[in-house]
Parts: C-alpha cells; structure tokens; sequence
C-alpha cells in the first residue's frame, strides 16, 4: 500500500514513545507567535525547553521539514523551520502550507532573535 508523502506521521521516522513531548499539553508546541514561546509563558514552560532533552530531536526535525508548516518540532520553531526548507531546497507538500506570517518574517527577513539563536547554537 502506497501512502501518499504529505500523510507520513512522525513515527515513519523516529520512536515516538521515546519523545520527550509524549503526552505533554499539546498547547506548549503551538505558541501564539511563530518564534517559539507562548505570549506570557515562562520560558522553561514551552515546547522548545522540553525539545532541548529529547533524545529524538533531529529525526523529528527531519520529519517537521516535511511535513509540519506550524508549532515547534525538532527543537525549532515555524520561522526556524522554513528558513532551513530554503537552506536545504524542501518544499512542503501542497496540502501542508506554512502560515502567512511565517511566509512574511521570512521573506522581509523579520526573524532577527531567531537567527540570532540560530546563529549562536551553531557557533556554541
């Protein structure tokens, strides 16, 4: 049986029982703003700090680039996300579009403290 590629689910790629969001409120990985946390959260009370110890981080990732136009997956964020689809030429399935504030910051080039992140784990 062949699924079409836009219906892959993260367990295609990784072992889903061993993430670390494994039945955490799935509203820490949907913030409010396509940067990361949600507006007025703690920072160590969102879906990137539970990201930061998962043992399956970049399989996820992997899969998010794919398949996950919205939240955080792989230990990053939409803008983070789509910036590295144009670095690596994935496009998203049809059916799998990222917002359009998302398509916005990375176009006007509006995603300053991401990059900044972005830029300092690479160097670290």
């Amino acid at each position: 049986m062949n699924i079409p590629l836009s219906y892959a689910s993260p367990s295609d790629f990784f072992d889903v029982k061993k993430a670390e969001c494994l039945g955490v409120n799935i509203v820490k990985f949907y913030p409010d703003k396509p940067g990361g946390a949600r507006k007025g959260s703690r920072s160590d009370n969102n879906g990137l700090e539970i990201c930061r110890e998962c043992e399956v981080v970049k399989p996820c990732l992997e899969y998010a680039l794919r398949y996950e136009a919205l939240g955080i997956w792989g230990g990053t964020g939409e803008v983070e996300r789509e910036m590295i689809r144009r670095e690596r030429n994935i496009y998203l399935p049809p059916d799998r579009t990222q917002s359009a504030s998302v398509r916005r910051a990375v176009t006007r080039g509006s995603f300053g403290y991401t990059m900044l992140m972005r830029q300092q784990s690479a160097t670290g």
